[in-house]
């Protein structure tokens, strides 16, 4: 059954994976390519924002005490 249930979710995530890239493929030619990319990351940073604040179990205020190389993933996903 959990199988199952995996496969659904696999299917799903490569589905959303294809269509977000549509998405901001046509953001992208409407309103430029580095725009659009600066929109995508904005709306979903303020949607994990949200889900950290409502959802979230750690602690974001640390963040400010964690070694400074390792906030190079944000810079990199870029």
């Amino acid at each position: 059954m959990y199988m199952f249930i995996y496969l659904i979710l696999a299917i799903i995530a490569g589905t959303l994976i294809r269509t977000q890239a549509g998405i901001n493929g046509v953001l992208g030619k409407r309103i430029g390519v580095i725009e659009g990319s600066f929109v995508s990351f904005f709306i979903g940073t303020i949607i994990l924002l949200l889900l950290a604040i409502f959802l979230g179990k750690g602690d974001l205020l640390i963040v400010t005490s964690v070694p400074k190389w390792q906030l190079l993933g944000g810079a990199l996903g870029v």
